[in-house]
């Protein structure tokens, strides 16, 4: 049985967030990488210096807001489900009970409901999402909210790209729609960045330069400039 939390193990974790925290207030939402991360674990990352956003947002200016929105399916609150059910069943308290995929809730609601008062803040509103899906594919709908920019990772970029799209992307299957650059909703933008990881399982990542997106607001008004890695807002 684990007794220390996991991210204590996580060499390059640590040292990478502190950094983060160290050149620039940072702000961490949680997605599927994150899904058996319990309070000790979080407890652990924000002692980095870094600001965990836990289905929660918090005002860090008079002008902007961020939030966080926690990763469901599969994933974060399919795992805090399992874990507390597991407790239960078998009276027993492993920090990490190993998942079964049997088990396993299959899906869980999106914890949406702050989401109505994250958008009736006042000043601009960024969310931290890390599945693009979540845009216009499944609720919570994020392009119908009043939120000025979402941004999100996750696919990978597709992981193969052919004739500049990607091939496949977790949650939104083949041919993905939303796997990097800029998309527009009804009152705000989505980012999402192709991200660094080089493989997914045993799939390499092909035709797909690796990123780091650097993000501009500027006046409302926006130029996507991809090749540069670069977007101003």
């Amino acid at each position: 049985m684990l007794d220390v939390p996991i991210v204590a193990f996580q060499k390059s974790v640590m040292p990478f967030l502190t950094f983060c925290a160290e050149m620039a207030p940072t702000y961490v939402s949680l997605g599927n990488h994150e899904a058996v991360l319990d309070e000790d674990d979080l407890a652990l990352v924000e002692s980095s210096g870094v600001i965990v956003l836990d289905n929660t947002f918090r005002r860090i200016s008079d002008d902007v807001v961020i939030g966080g929105l926690t990763a469901t399916a599969g994933h974060v609150l399919n795992y805090r489900g399992y874990k507390t059910a597991w407790i239960s069943t078998y009276g027993r308290t492993e920090r990490y009970p190993s998942r079964n995929n049997e088990e396993m809730p299959k899906w869980f609601d999106v914890e949406s409901k702050w989401l109505e008062a994250f958008e009736q803040q006042d000043g601009y509103k960024i969310l931290l999402n890390h599945h693009p899906e979540y845009w216009s594919l499944r609720e919570p709908y994020l392009s119908e909210r009043k939120i000025d920019l979402v941004l999100s990772g996750h696919a990978h970029g597709g992981q193969i790209r052919l004739f500049n799209r990607g091939l496949y992307a977790p949650g939104q299957g083949f041919f993905p729609k939303y796997t990097k650059g800029l998309f527009t909703g009804k009152y705000g933008r989505l980012v999402v960045s192709a991200g660094l990881c080089n493989t997914s399982g045993i799939l390499p990542r092909l035709f797909n330069p690796t990123e780091v997106v650097y993000v501009k607001i500027c006046n409302n008004m926006y130029l996507n400039t991809d090749a540069k890695n670069s977007m101003m807002l």
